[in-house]
């Protein structure tokens, strides 16, 4: 057994605790910075800001930076939503908590997250309970170093941390370029644990529950034949191995090495030592360049160098040299600084695959990662927290101006979706073309939790916008309708009302189906139980109960109804053949007539507009109703027509599928349609404007509306005021609009009307540019192909951070793809649930 002294005393306040010789080290959270893959300008902005950053510590002397895969502990995330969830959908709600765990873990093993982890020492202060004088110090140091020998510390004040305070202000007021949370103790506490337990199944509990430092170092650590060091904990056993940083080459600016260390499917922890060199004097940087000059010069001297590989090497180290002098002279703050890349198995030959895999990558690279097999156990002490104020290493040391160092994408990830919430899909870490969906989730372990429901709530941090909405645009056949319908789903399981207008019919004929299959209802009778208390309400004009109740007469207050119905007569007829300014004056003073008539009480409805115009004395007048009852009897349009006396709709289940018979709405925007098409594009408005009303009768309630085939809205100018309406109702009573349509284009809108959409979802469009625009990311040959090569079920996600990111919808349920078939034929249902 190999036996570490451990560089931390167990003193910790708020987030300071102290080296073994009293240095207090700060200890910071910093939430990552997403990178779009494609999106090499912002990569550019973050690297400088945090280069501006870290030049702030050098009168810190140094820090420490970590990029540590903590365990995503599945079990608490699912127990988060199972809280938030809807009670009387318990069943299916645990149900699928607990599938979702199951499924993960026995694909993932341990699933994991990244974090950034900055410690910066802070300056060093008297901390001892009996010295105080200056004049004692340096007594002081001689019987603590006594004391020490004997393997005791020299108790502290009781309250050493006040005089640090202030010097830890600043520090955290030099982080305000990110999102930075100052440690806890017991997060301190955790982040030492996890040294000892690499790739060992826990959770945080496990660390925190034994709660002294000495319990939380209770692992014991024996060095290998092959140099691993085997990790004995009572949670299990690991192998670890740690690999230094080596040669980069003399230009940094594309060592984007921690954004490609992110993209490994196993968990790899990055530990980055810092300290700012000294600049003048015979050990600082100058001195040190000379001598590196010289010996360069001598071997140049000795060796035969023409036309080798040692010659490009002398090259190029003099070249770093010279540029080194240069920034001396430029005032330039410059690290010395090591990297270490800590990985970990289950076993030795999986601790060896990984150990051999990231090597192999990284020289292809052509960056070069040190064997350092041997020295494992000094590696291992010199990665533990703090350890590097405490010794010198020289073995791996880089030297590099800040800016230079910043390079390394620190303080970034590619990151999608919420903390807590439904499973999602995975991030699609590179650029290559996929054959499905499978292959992704098989490359990937960026998991995406999503809970669209919270863009509208206050103190979500990092959320970028208040707008609820969301908006998933697609042509057919890339996987929006099943995405879109898993959503709806999900939003019922956790408590939302919700409404799904389908125009195109198809949910109620699979849902209905295999609920009533007694295979489907033996295997998922949590989801039968669902479906059943779904309201499945189907508008058909031949059937005489359903006439009229889409009434705006009867429906709307007086300005709605007013709009809505001057909207539905206007449309009806073509552009070709547009009402007279006579037909029209006596058109909306009739529909205001009868609106009246309402409001005082008459039981009329549109019906008696057109009655109206057909009794007038005016027969160009008479013409016009009779051309209207014409167009209007027998058609879908039928269903906006009655005489009062019908009941409008009202829906007060939590969850209904509106679809309406004999719709026949145009398949793309085109100035000819049929008659059919015109009145069934007139019929959305009222449907619209009930949308709106559904939104708004309760602010105390989440209402969420899918839309599908929204865009029909965009046709006329009375469709847009109608959709604006609905975004309208918004934030403040509580609406989520779901915007399903064909393009992206269908967007520009909302931007114009300054009614962003809180997320946007883009499948794979005809123009694929298109994509890139809205999103503003640049458009260049990588980004083209990024948004090109979309697999079925994959699509951009620009979540309620902002953050943009190629994903994979991922379904992880068979029920979900036997309910969610878009066409009739078997194979190509089968085919479409193989792909998620």
């Amino acid at each position: 057994m190999t036996t570490f002294a451990y560089p931390l005393r167990k003193e910790i306040k708020g987030n300071i605790a102290l080296t073994t010789d009293k240095t207090p080290l700060a200890f910071y959270k910093i939430e990552s910075e997403s990178l779009t893959l494609v999106d090499f300008e912002k990569a550019e902005r973050v690297k400088h800001k945090v280069g501006l950053v870290l030049e702030k510590f050098e009168v810190n002397k140094g820090f420490e930076i970590d990029l540590v895969p903590f365990d995503l502990d599945l079990h608490e995330k699912m127990e988060k939503l199972i809280e938030i969830s809807d009670p009387q959908h318990e069943n299916i709600v645990l149900n699928h908590a607990m599938r979702t765990e199951q499924s993960l873990i026995q694909e993932l093993i341990q699933p994991y997250e990244y974090k950034w982890i900055l410690s910066v020492p802070l300056p060093k202060t008297e901390l001892s309970a009996d010295f105080k004088e200056s004049m004692k110090n340096k007594y002081d140091e001689v019987v603590e170093s006594f004391v020490n020998g004997f393997g005791l510390e020299v108790a502290l004040e009781k309250d050493w941390e006040k005089e640090l305070l202030y010097k830890e202000k600043e520090v955290f007021q030099s982080l305000n370029e990110f999102h930075v949370e100052r440690l806890t103790e017991s997060e301190i506490q955790r982040i030492q644990g996890e040294q000892f337990v690499n790739y060992i199944p826990h959770s945080a509990d496990d660390i925190l529950s034994v709660g002294k430092l000495d319990n939380l170092l209770d692992t014991k650590i024996e060095v290998k034949f092959n140099g691993m060091l085997e990790m004995q904990h009572a949670n299990g056993v690991s192998y670890v191995d740690i690999l230094p940083l080596g040669d980069m080459g003399f230009d940094l600016r594309n060592a984007n090495v921690l954004s490609y260390l992110q993209l490994f499917d196993f968990p790899i922890h990055a530990k980055f030592q810092a300290k700012f060199a000294e600049k003048k004097g015979a050990l600082a940087l100058a001195g040190r360049s000379a001598r590196g000059k010289s010996r360069l010069k001598g071997i140049a001297e000795e060796t035969e160098v023409s036309g080798g590989v040692q010659k490009k090497k002398i090259i190029s180290s003099m070249l770093t040299l010279n540029d080194l002098d240069e920034q001396i002279d430029n005032n330039e703050p410059v690290l010395d600084w090591s990297g270490y890349f800590i990985i970990a198995g289950r076993t030795k030959a999986e601790c060896r695959d990984r150990r051999k895999a990231l090597l192999n990558s990284f020289h292809n690279n052509k960056i070069s990662l040190y064997r350092a097999t041997f020295d494992n156990p000094y590696l291992f002490q010199q990665t533990l927290y703090g350890q590097f104020l405490l010794s010198e290493n020289k073995k791996w040391r880089h030297t590099s101006t800040v800016k230079s160092f910043a390079r390394m994408d620190f303080f970034t990830t590619q990151r999608a979706g919420n903390d807590i919430g439904y499973y999602f899909g995975r991030v699609d870490l590179d650029l290559s073309e996929k054959i499905n969906v499978n292959a992704i989730v098989q490359r990937s372990n960026k998991l995406i939790f999503r809970n669209f429901l919270l863009s509208n709530k206050n103190k979500i941090r990092g959320k970028r916008t208040n707008n609820p909405h969301v908006a998933v645009t697609g042509v057919t056949g890339g996987g929006k309708s099943v995405m879109c319908k898993r959503d709806f789903i999900e939003v019922i399981k956790l408590g939302a009302k919700a409404l799904y207008i389908d125009p195109k019919k198809e949910m109620r004929k699979e849902f209905i189906y295999n609920s009533q299959n007694k295979d489907f209802q033996y295997k998922y009778p949590e989801m039968v139980e669902l479906i059943e208390k779904i309201n499945f309400v189907t508008l058909d004009n031949t059937e005489k109960s359903n006439l009229g109740v889409l009434d705006p007469i009867v429906m709307f207050e007086r300005e709605k109804a007013l709009e809505v119905t001057k909207s539905i007569l206007t449309y009806i007829t073509p552009p070709s053949s547009p009402y007279t300014r006579k037909e029209s004056a006596v058109l909306y003073e009739t529909i205001a007539q009868v609106i009246q008539a309402r409001q005082d009480g008459d039981k009329v409805g549109l019906w008696h507009v057109v009655d109206l115009l057909m009794q007038d004395t005016d027969e160009e007048i008479q013409i016009l109703g009779r051309y209207i009852r014409s167009m209007v009897q027998g058609s879908v349009l039928e269903l906006c027509f009655s005489y009062g006396d019908v009941k409008g709709l009202s829906f007060d289940e939590q969850a209904t599928v509106l679809e309406i018979e004999n719709l026949d709405l145009p398949k793309e925007r085109e100035d000819n349609i049929s008659d059919n098409q015109r009145l069934s594009v007139a019929l959305m408005f009222a449907l619209g404007t009930f949308c709106e009303y559904f939104g708004k009768r309760d602010r105390t309630e989440e209402t969420v509306i899918f839309f599908d085939e929204a865009w029909i809205f965009l046709t006329s100018d009375s469709g847009k005021k109608v959709l604006k309406s609905m975004l309208r109702v918004g934030r403040s009573m509580n609406n989520f609009l779901y915007f399903i349509s064909q393009s992206v284009d269908d967007l520009r809108f909302s931007k114009e009307e300054g009614m962003e959409f809180g997320e946007v979802i883009c499948f794979s469009e005809k123009k694929p540019e298109k994509i890139l625009d809205f999103m503003e990311i640049p458009i260049d040959e990588n980004s083209i192909k990024w948004v090109s090569n979309m697999a079925q079920g994959q699509c951009i996600f620009r979540d309620m951070f902002f953050n943009i990111n190629r994903i994979a919808i991922h379904i992880l349920f068979e029920e979900y793809l036997l309910l969610f078939k878009t066409v009739d034929d078997t194979k190509a249902s089968l085919q479409v649930g193989t792909s998620f």
